[in-house]
This record gives structure tokens, sequence and C-alpha cells, in this order.
């Protein structure tokens, strides 16, 4: 089957425990990461359709661009 997408985990040092945050963008691996500390926001690029796409740490939404870059 296809791969899930990669998933974005929230860890607990405190209890040791992992949550899931989200699987921005389904059936796509997630290359790197950015975080903005002060908006609270992470950036993410995906790999292989090579899309954008931020996740809101307050409002636990994910959004994701519906064009591809084209590099």
């Amino acid at each position: 089957g296809e791969a899930p997408g990669g998933k974005l985990l929230r860890y607990d040092p405190q209890t040791g425990e992992y949550s899931l945050l989200a699987i921005p963008v389904p059936h796509q691996y997630i290359q790197s990461l950015a975080f903005d500390r002060e908006r609270r926001i992470i950036y993410g690029f995906t790999f292989p359709a090579e899309q954008v796409f931020r996740y809101d740490l307050q409002t636990g939404f994910p959004v994701v661009p519906t064009k591809k870059l084209h590099l």
C-alpha cells in the first residue's frame, strides 16, 4: 500500500510520550522543517511532490497551498 505521509509529532519530555499533530500532506514525506517561534508556526517541504505546507500550533490546522513548486 501507499505510505500515509510524513507525520508531525509532539513530544512531552515530562511523560516521555509522543502525540500525533498531523499528516499535513498525505502520501508525501516531509523533507525539511522550519519553526517560527514567535508565531508558533511550523513550515515544511515535502518530497517527491515538492509541496510547501504550514502548521499552526495554536489552531492545530495544517495549510497546504494548492500550487506545487516548480524548481
